[in-house]
């Protein structure tokens, strides 16, 4: 399936994933997501898994119909 880039602040990606979510319609597109990357960390003898985006700024949508999603997302 093909996918599609879209820029947004930095911190505002998973805000803008569940208003695409909310606003288009389901069968425009298949998964809208944020990349994210986990890292094992130790700090003070403890270890911890810190999570971070790989691209902060930008979401990834797939899409079924390229033009009707657009027009979407315009909207």
């Amino acid at each position: 399936m093909p996918w599609y880039v879209l820029q947004t602040r930095t911190g505002e990606e998973e805000r803008l994933t569940e208003l695409i979510r909310k606003i288009v319609p389901e069968n425009l597109y298949g998964e809208c997501f944020v990349v994210y990357q986990e890292q094992l960390r130790r700090r003070k003898q403890k270890n911890f898994i810190h999570v971070r985006r790989v691209f902060p700024g930008y979401l990834f949508i797939t899409y079924r119909e390229q033009e009707e999603l657009i027009l979407c997302l315009k909207q």
